[in-house]
């Protein structure tokens, strides 16, 4: 199951950056957080897996980013409804715009393949 938010408030470029950058050179959890609307509790996120241009990416101005993230460590308000498990494993998806501040976020659960 797929919950779907509307990211209001986030991270700049250059704080998304220091997140990757430092989580994959020296092992630091840098974490980012991002408002949603739907909720008062933000939706952070301590690593992230890949960041990916999003839209046009030869455009000299380009701000959309793909933010990929693998975990189970999502609180409890993003998590599928009804979910027991709170060691489920998730993937979330963050199409962003670091000059706006403004995306969509999408938090899937990772069903086992039995």
């Amino acid at each position: 199951m797929t919950r779907k938010f509307v990211v209001i408030g986030g991270p700049s470029r250059e704080d998304l950056f220091d997140s990757l950058r430092l989580d994959n050179r020296h092992n630091r959890m840098f974490p980012i957080r991002f408002k949603v609307e739907e909720t008062d509790y933000p939706l952070g996120l301590e690593t992230i897996h890949s960041l990916e241009r999003g839209g046009n990416p030869h455009a000299y101005d380009h701000e959309d980013w793909i933010i990929r993230v693998r975990s189970t460590k999502i609180p409890s308000n993003f998590r599928a409804q009804g979910e027991s498990n709170q060691f489920a494993p998730y993937i979330v998806k963050i199409i962003y715009n670091t000059k706006t501040r403004q995306g969509t976020a999408f938090v899937t659960r990772v069903r086992s393949k039995k």
